[in-house]
Protein backbone atom coordinates (compact mmCIF):
# COMPACT_ATOMS: atom_id res chain seq x y z
CA UNK A 1 0.00 0.00 0.00
CA UNK A 2 1.56 3.37 -1.08
CA UNK A 3 1.74 6.54 1.67
CA UNK A 4 -1.14 8.07 -0.81
CA UNK A 5 -3.68 4.56 -0.59
CA UNK A 6 -2.82 4.51 3.28
CA UNK A 7 -3.71 8.13 4.25
CA UNK A 8 -7.03 8.08 2.26
CA UNK A 9 -8.06 4.44 3.49
CA UNK A 10 -7.44 5.93 7.11
CA UNK A 11 -8.94 9.33 6.64
CA UNK A 12 -11.92 7.53 5.39
CA UNK A 13 -11.87 5.19 7.72
CA UNK A 14 -12.14 8.10 10.35
CA UNK A 15 -14.90 9.46 8.30
CA UNK A 16 -13.16 12.95 8.14
CA UNK A 17 -12.85 15.50 5.20
CA UNK A 18 -9.62 16.42 3.99
CA UNK A 19 -9.84 19.71 5.15
CA UNK A 20 -11.42 18.29 8.58
CA UNK A 21 -7.80 16.30 8.29
CA UNK A 22 -5.85 19.04 7.04
CA UNK A 23 -7.08 21.12 9.84
CA UNK A 24 -5.83 18.38 12.42
CA UNK A 25 -2.60 18.81 10.74
CA UNK A 26 -2.43 22.61 10.85
CA UNK A 27 -1.61 22.58 6.78
CA UNK A 28 -4.07 22.67 3.99
CA UNK A 29 -7.04 20.70 2.37
CA UNK A 30 -4.90 21.41 -1.31
CA UNK A 31 -1.71 19.73 0.49
CA UNK A 32 -3.73 16.63 2.12
CA UNK A 33 -5.27 15.70 -1.53
CA UNK A 34 -1.72 15.88 -3.17
CA UNK A 35 -0.57 13.37 -0.72
CA UNK A 36 -3.53 11.39 -1.72
CA UNK A 37 -3.28 11.35 -5.17
CA UNK A 38 0.23 10.97 -4.76
CA UNK A 39 1.61 13.52 -6.58
CA UNK A 40 3.66 14.29 -3.48
CA UNK A 41 5.41 11.65 -1.27
CA UNK A 42 5.34 12.48 2.18
CA UNK A 43 8.48 11.54 4.29
CA UNK A 44 8.32 8.94 6.98
CA UNK A 45 8.00 11.95 9.99
CA UNK A 46 5.09 13.69 7.96
CA UNK A 47 3.23 10.58 7.39
CA UNK A 48 3.85 9.50 11.37
CA UNK A 49 2.30 13.12 11.79
CA UNK A 50 -0.67 12.90 9.45
CA UNK A 51 -1.77 9.59 10.44
CA UNK A 52 -1.19 10.68 14.78
CA UNK A 53 -3.47 13.39 13.66
CA UNK A 54 -6.33 10.71 13.25
CA UNK A 55 -5.17 8.63 16.64
CA UNK A 56 -3.35 6.42 14.29
CA UNK A 57 0.64 5.41 14.37
CA UNK A 58 2.87 4.58 11.63
CA UNK A 59 4.83 1.69 12.43
CA UNK A 60 7.69 0.03 10.18
CA UNK A 61 9.59 -2.91 9.76
CA UNK A 62 12.41 -4.84 7.56
CA UNK A 63 11.62 -7.99 6.26
CA UNK A 64 14.13 -9.74 4.57
CA UNK A 65 14.17 -9.92 0.69
CA UNK A 66 13.90 -12.96 -1.33
CA UNK A 67 18.10 -12.65 -1.97
CA UNK A 68 18.89 -12.49 1.55
CA UNK A 69 21.92 -9.87 1.78
CA UNK A 70 22.44 -9.79 -1.81
CA UNK A 71 21.43 -6.99 -3.73
CA UNK A 72 18.60 -7.78 -7.20
CA UNK A 73 21.56 -7.05 -9.34
CA UNK A 74 23.97 -9.70 -8.23
CA UNK A 75 21.22 -12.59 -7.33
CA UNK A 76 20.23 -12.50 -10.80
CA UNK A 77 24.07 -12.74 -11.73
CA UNK A 78 24.16 -15.83 -9.57
CA UNK A 79 21.08 -17.11 -11.08
CA UNK A 80 22.84 -16.97 -14.59
CA UNK A 81 25.93 -19.31 -13.08
CA UNK A 82 25.59 -23.09 -13.87
CA UNK A 83 25.23 -25.22 -10.80
CA UNK A 84 28.90 -26.21 -11.13
CA UNK A 85 29.89 -22.63 -10.91
CA UNK A 86 28.12 -21.69 -7.72
CA UNK A 87 28.36 -24.73 -5.99
CA UNK A 88 32.10 -26.65 -7.41
CA UNK A 89 35.28 -26.84 -5.68
CA UNK A 90 36.57 -23.30 -4.24
CA UNK A 91 33.05 -22.00 -3.43
CA UNK A 92 34.71 -19.95 -0.07
CA UNK A 93 33.55 -16.55 0.99
CA UNK A 94 36.43 -15.23 -1.58
CA UNK A 95 34.60 -16.56 -4.87
CA UNK A 96 31.46 -15.96 -3.13
CA UNK A 97 31.99 -12.42 -3.19
CA UNK A 98 32.27 -12.26 -7.46
CA UNK A 99 31.57 -14.09 -10.06
CA UNK A 100 34.35 -17.13 -11.04
CA UNK A 101 35.83 -16.91 -14.42
CA UNK A 102 36.25 -20.33 -16.45
CA UNK A 103 39.19 -21.17 -15.79
CA UNK A 104 38.76 -21.05 -11.91
CA UNK A 105 35.91 -23.59 -12.37
CA UNK A 106 36.12 -26.89 -13.52
CA UNK A 107 34.37 -28.83 -16.12
CA UNK A 108 31.42 -30.21 -14.23
CA UNK A 109 31.77 -33.22 -17.10
CA UNK A 110 35.14 -34.03 -15.88
CA UNK A 111 34.67 -33.92 -12.25
CA UNK A 112 33.20 -37.05 -10.59
CA UNK A 113 29.84 -36.45 -8.82
CA UNK A 114 29.92 -36.24 -4.79
CA UNK A 115 26.95 -35.73 -3.54
CA UNK A 116 28.36 -35.62 0.08
CA UNK A 117 30.50 -32.79 -0.55
CA UNK A 118 28.10 -30.49 -2.44
CA UNK A 119 25.23 -31.40 0.39
CA UNK A 120 28.22 -30.16 2.42
CA UNK A 121 28.70 -27.01 0.16
CA UNK A 122 24.98 -26.08 0.31
CA UNK A 123 24.64 -26.81 4.26
CA UNK A 124 27.94 -23.97 4.46
CA UNK A 125 26.65 -21.49 2.69
CA UNK A 126 22.99 -21.98 4.39
CA UNK A 127 21.01 -22.74 0.81
CA UNK A 128 17.88 -24.59 1.17
CA UNK A 129 17.27 -27.83 -0.49
CA UNK A 130 15.83 -30.27 -0.77
CA UNK A 131 17.31 -34.01 -1.38
CA UNK A 132 15.45 -36.40 -3.55
CA UNK A 133 16.90 -39.47 -5.71
CA UNK A 134 20.18 -41.02 -5.92
CA UNK A 135 21.46 -37.96 -3.71
CA UNK A 136 18.95 -38.81 -0.84
CA UNK A 137 20.41 -42.58 -0.81
CA UNK A 138 24.14 -41.30 -0.79
CA UNK A 139 23.21 -38.91 1.93
CA UNK A 140 21.61 -41.54 4.56
CA UNK A 141 23.59 -44.39 3.04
Amino acid sequence: MSAAELVRATRVRHRLTQGELAHRCATSQAQISRVERGDISPSVDTLARILGAMGERLGLSATPGPFGNQTESDARRDMALSAGERVGPGCGPETMRSRPSARDVPDVAEAPLRPLELLAALIAHEVEFVVIGGYSLAAHG
